[in-house]
């Protein structure tokens, strides 16, 4: 018995020097990249002069290497990342809680006297579909690092609770990599993580975090033009919602990010995930 504890220490130890590695890693990756792909733009002033432009290959400077770790790491940690089990009855309403989201935090704006615009953002074009591309391609990889391969390797040893909980402790403390954030921001940086995580812990695959998080991202960016805030971002929306009032619901330029309405959706959607056994026993990290 005293073996075995001792081994289950040992094994304890490592997964967190695992942990803490893959976030050191993630974090060096993304500030290196967003240093490099300014300094390219910054010495390129005819691409830093088309902005969809600009933002595309900032964007691919920076999740194309991160992109490459995640498929590599799974490789070698011998995680296979799965779509899950089911993925038809997932991924319908993993999309419609992203999207659902953040229409209400943006109801929640509006309840407050926070919301303005609802013009048209410059409409659906070819830089608008590339913008969706670029969104996917995003999400997926943050998806993959963050679910496909750091939650499973916590997972084996830690088990499906806290798995979740470090994970989406490490997806807040990489978006730091961007530079510091306000709390409100961070915490609910951490309960996307922690929605995401049970999302793939309860499918058992990565199908229905990804289009959670695809479809939160796109909805605030391309279609209702709540992120950025002020203005809209370089490839467009579909309508130009401005977030203005009080910063705690979403009227800064953190946006929804920093809203309270965001953390009360979020919440929301955790509580039933969390409690809710579905009728089945959470996967092992062997199935994700």
């Amino acid at each position: 018995m005293a073996t075995i504890a001792g081994d289950d220490r040992h094994r304890g130890r490592k997964t967190i020097l695992k942990f803490l590695i893959l976030v050191a890693v993630a974090t060096l990756i993304v500030m290196g990249c967003i240093e490099g792909a300014g300094a390219f733009l910054d010495g390129h002033p005819e691409i830093d002069a088309n902005p969809p432009l600009a933002d595309t290959l900032f964007t691919l400077a920076i999740f194309v290497p991160l992109a490459l770790l995640a498929l590599v790491g799974c490789a070698f940690s011998r995680v296979r990342p799965q779509v899950g089990a089911h993925p038809a009855r997932w991924v319908g309403p993993s999309f419609a809680m992203g999207v659902g989201g953040v229409a209400i935090g943006m109801g929640y704006a509006w309840l407050c006297g926070g919301l303005s615009g609802g013009g048209s953002g410059g409409g659906i074009n070819l830089w608008w579909w590339g913008g969706t591309f670029l969104i996917l391609f995003q999400t997926t990889t943050e998806e993959i690092y963050f679910r496909g391969w750091m939650q499973p390797v916590i997972e084996k040893v830690w088990g499906g609770a806290a798995a979740v909980m470090l994970t989406a402790l490490g997806f807040a403390v990489v978006h730091l990599a961007s530079g510091p954030r306000p709390p409100l921001t961070l915490f609910n940086i951490f309960l996307a993580g922690v929605f995401f995580g049970l999302l793939t812990l309860r499918s058992r695959g990565l199908l229905a975090s990804c289009a959670a998080h695809f479809a939160w991202n796109w909805s605030e960016q391309l279609v209702l033009g709540l992120d950025p805030n002020p203005a809209v971002g370089s490839f467009g929306s579909i309508f130009d919602f401005e977030l203005t009032g009080m910063p705690w619901w979403g009227g800064s330029t953190e946006g929804l990010n920093m809203s309270l309405g965001t953390s009360f959706v979020l919440l929301a959607f955790i509580l039933p995930l969390a409690v809710w056994r579905f009728g089945a026993k959470p996967p092992s990290a062997q199935s994700v």
